[in-house]
């Protein structure tokens, strides 16, 4: 992301930040500020830093399968014109889709599944360790 995006992006996120503290909104980061207990103090920087990464994280695994899924109808012609016939019939030359343009919507559904399937947005889960050793259903796991 370039320098000038990111730090609109910050301007925006420090705005609705800004927005919540006049609402006396009750968001569990602002909470926690005000309340301390922390041993390092939460400050705006964090909570913009936070929220950029929620943010982030959240668009770009949309986008990744996004690409994919164009990438495997690209590949694949027939399952592209099946799913635009599809979506032609269901939304009818309507301007805009809404959420209740959804529901009918079947085979585009299975071509999102699929690409799923086949390029998940997380492939590796982060590797986990026990903090002990311990035994479960019969099994010692270390």
């Amino acid at each position: 992301m370039r320098a000038t995006s990111r730090v609109k992006t910050f301007e925006l996120i420090e705005h609705a930040i800004r927005q919540h503290e006049e609402r006396r909104a009750t968001i569990v980061l602002l909470r926690i500020q005000r309340e301390g207990g922390l041993s390092v103090p939460l400050t705006m920087g964090s909570f913009k830093s936070l929220i950029f990464d929620l943010f982030g994280a959240g668009s770009e695994t949309s986008a990744t399968t996004l690409q994919w899924a164009m990438s495997e109808l690209m590949r694949n012609p027939n399952t592209m014109k099946r799913a635009q016939a599809e979506l032609r019939s269901v939304l009818n030359g309507k301007p805009k889709v809404t959420e209740d343009d959804s529901t009918p919507i079947k085979y585009l559904k299975l071509v999102s599944k699929q690409t799923l399937r086949l390029h998940p947005a997380a492939p590796l889960l982060v590797p986990r360790e026990s903090r002990e050793s311990c035994k479960i259903l019969g099994y010692d796991v270390p």
